[in-house]
């Protein structure tokens, strides 16, 4: 059970907004957000509906909210790759092992869901996707081609448009997830195609 925050304590009203984030994303990662509830989020917290409501006033402004910690986390997951010693193109094959093992532990009526059902953030979700691989992994790509490691003539916007601005999609929609692993999926969602535009495929290891 939560502890009651209503008193103004704001650093306790935070902790506990961390809390339901948490639960209600696990919800949504299990079920899907259409068969999830606020009154299912409630009872796993073992709160009332009406405590939940404090601290979010709908279903979608906490589905918003869970979208904006995997924002929050994927950004510092990146920095995290960014920052370390690798080539480029190792840089850009870790952050797809993170992206596709994350991807992977969707319901696959997760995105589905927010598309049909949530059309507003779906909108605002594509949005700062594409943003996020136009800012770090275009440019990361296009590191890559300029230190040599990817051939000239590759166009990698186009690239990014066929393998990587669906790839949530394409995993969870005919649920792949559950019929090959993550090294399988990697192999044949990026690293089969990474190789074609690399200038020493050789050097882009299948997993």
């Amino acid at each position: 059970m939560l502890p009651w925050a209503g008193d103004g304590n704001k650093k306790m009203d935070e902790e506990i907004r961390h809390k339901i984030i948490h639960l209600a994303l696990s919800l949504f990662k299990q079920y899907g957000t259409k068969s999830t509830t606020m009154e299912d989020i409630a009872d796993a917290l073992k709160i009332s509906k009406k405590t939940l409501y404090m601290y979010f006033h709908s279903k979608k402004e906490l589905l918003q909210a869970t979208l904006d910690h995997n924002f929050a986390l994927h950004e510092r997951k990146i920095v995290e790759i960014l920052s370390q010693d690798f080539t480029s193109l190792e840089k850009f094959m870790r952050i797809y092992e993170y992206a596709i093992s994350f991807l992977v532990t969707y319901h696959p009526s997760y995105f589905y869901d927010i598309k049909k059902y949530h059309r507003e953030i779906d909108k605002s979700y594509e949005t700062r996707k594409k943003e996020m691989i136009s800012n770090r992994i275009l440019a990361l790509l296009q590191k890559a081609q300029e230190d040599g490691e990817i051939i000239p003539s590759a166009n990698l916007e186009l690239f990014c448009k066929l393998y990587l601005i669906d790839l949530d999609e394409n995993l969870s929609f005919i649920n792949l997830r559950k019929k090959y692993p993550i090294h399988e999926l990697l192999n044949h969602f990026i690293i089969f195609n990474l190789r074609g535009i690399a200038t020493d495929p050789s050097k882009i290891p299948v997993h």
